[in-house]
């Protein structure tokens, strides 16, 4: 599959040497953050460091771990020629598309996909024109299946008042649907892998789980019942939020908009970060991974508070 790579469009603009810079690189997740209208993390730290930075929408939606690199060289060109500093941090949010069916043009088997990416950090942890920048690694969120309806019990020979059982449990499982759902917590588990292999060598690097954090959030209250959790602590899969299993715990509305991608319903956090000195008005998506990637960010590097930065053009 043939893809014309976009050329960058940001940093192409000289930018004066008091400005700092902040770059999100990944799919359409990190892409359509920077709407105001979904009010993602592109668009929150945008509004936080107003001023303070400028912020580089890098996503380019579709794209997965391959076909990023030939955009992350046109980058990293522009990073060297353009900038008068190293930008202040990374994200690279990928693994959504990589994840895909095996066969489907975007799918990006694992072993290729962790070459990739530790492929981009190394060259941001080793090229002088990132020297001090930091870099943290976000996981896909879960996909969001809805629980089987009435009529696809009965297409599958299920009463539809039937009693959950394992015969019922099995038959969905075997559905491509799951089998994705499956794959994009492995591929979650390797990015928190990797980004544990580097916390353990700098600290320039961390890692974010947004797939764990989807699923906490879902299972609420669901956690401390007995069975949502095996013995050795792990999820039980047939209680996985999104999974679209028959007992399946089910996202909150608006959490998604059509599976995969973050949902722009819009509502007032209750509990925005004190950090955060604007009021919030975030998606239920979105706004979930926004506040972790504040959290985490500050938590790991005070020093990427805004009073803590110089101060941008001015």
């Amino acid at each position: 599959m043939s893809r014309g790579i976009p050329k960058p469009d940001i940093l192409d603009l000289i930018i004066p040497s008091s400005t700092n810079t902040i770059i999100l690189f990944g799919n359409s997740i990190t892409e359509w953050s920077f709407e105001q209208s979904n009010n993602g993390f592109g668009y929150q730290l945008e509004q936080y460091y107003m001023g303070k930075a400028q912020v580089c929408n890098r996503g380019v939606a579709g794209y997965t771990s391959s076909w990023l690199k030939e955009y992350f060289k046109d980058l990293m060109h522009e990073i060297r020629e353009k900038t008068a500093r190293p930008p202040l941090f990374f994200t690279i949010m990928i693994g959504a598309n990589d994840a895909c069916t095996p066969g489907m043009a975007q799918h990006v088997p694992l072993p290729e996909f962790e070459r990739n990416i530790k492929g981009y950090v190394d060259e941001i942890l080793t090229n002088p024109a990132t020297e001090g920048t930091r870099v943290v690694l976000i996981t896909c969120p879960p996909i969001g299946r809805p629980a089987p309806s009435q009529d696809a019990l009965r297409i599958r020979g299920f009463r539809p008042d039937a009693i959950v059982d394992e015969a019922m449990v099995q038959a969905f499982k075997e559905n491509m649907a799951f089998q994705t759902y499956l794959r994009k917590k492995q591929y979650a588990e390797k990015i928190m892998g990797i980004a544990k292999e580097y916390e353990n060598a700098t600290d320039r690097v961390a890692g974010l789980n947004c797939w764990k954090d989807f699923v906490d959030k879902a299972l609420g209250k669901e956690l401390s019942k007995v069975g949502t959790m095996t013995k050795d602590g792990e999820y039980e899969e047939n209680y996985l939020p999104g999974s679209g299993l028959p007992a399946a715990v089910e996202f909150e509305q608006g959490t998604f908009t059509d599976g995969l991608h973050l949902g722009p319903q819009v509502y007032l956090s209750l509990n925005t970060p004190k950090y955060l000195q604007i009021s919030l008005t975030v998606s239920k998506g979105y706004g979930l991974l926004s506040e972790r990637l504040f959290e985490l960010l500050f938590s790991k590097w005070p020093e990427l508070r805004s009073q803590n930065l110089e101060g941008g053009d001015s």
